[in-house]
């Protein structure tokens, strides 16, 4: 079982600290990336970012502190990657922005001119997730296995106290949709553009509408 202490010792190689609310997480067990039985993990049904354990985590802060890393990012900003998308993207707490047990859930794009401002602290991410996730999803991915229903259930069952409950209602009411078969053998229990306006009626806009942009770009 991956430890808090873990989390913290890779943390601290770099001078950072991970927010409180994800450390919540670790002491529960919910960031071990083989999760058995009853656990799911973080991101056990997410159909975009796959979680990071901390050796991975540490290669990839080290490689964020090599001088020659062609992204040039600032170390003040005190990012702490948790998470990946498939394409390499890397999701991560923007800790120089810290409030209270708090940081801001940002994604660092590879190949656009900008990064993403995701979700003000880790309780809007897993919205926002859970949300995304629920758009598009396949039979073979790990929430359209079995039954789609059952499977968003017991997600939000695992993850409902750690967010707020706007949050939950707004989950709550998506689960109980039908699942919607598409031509494209996709399944989804919302439509894209559905999605993206519950994410943001939810969580608001903000520093989710601004630009943002976290390392050197070639101008």
């Amino acid at each position: 079982m991956t430890s808090v202490n873990d989390f913290q010792a890779v943390a601290a190689r770099h001078s950072r600290e991970w927010p409180a609310e994800f450390l919540r997480l670790a002491a529960d067990g919910m960031l071990d990336v083989s999760a058995a039985g009853e656990a799911i993990s973080l991101l056990h049904f997410s159909t975009n970012f796959e979680l990071l354990d901390p050796t991975q985590i540490a290669k990839r802060l080290d490689m964020m502190a090599e001088p020659d890393d062609y992204r040039h990012i600032d170390p003040d900003l005190g990012l702490l990657p948790f998470a990946m998308e498939p394409g390499g993207n890397l999701c991560c707490f923007l800790t120089q922005r810290v409030h209270g047990d708090s940081a801001p859930v940002v994604v660092l794009i590879n190949d656009e001119d900008e990064d993403e401002y995701l979700a003000d602290d880790l309780a809007g991410f897993i919205f926002s997730d859970m949300v995304t996730s629920a758009s598009e999803f396949y039979d073979d991915d790990c929430l359209g296995e079995g039954n789609p229903a059952e499977n968003a259930q017991a997600w939000l069952a695992k993850y409902r106290q750690y967010m707020k409950p706007k949050q939950v209602s707004a989950l709550e009411d998506l689960f109980a949709n039908p699942v919607e078969e598409r031509d494209d053998d996709s399944l989804g229990f919302i439509s894209f553009e559905d999605a993206e306006e519950l994410i943001a009626r939810v969580l608001g806009g903000g520093a989710r509408d601004e630009e943002l942009v976290l390392w050197e770009r070639d101008i």
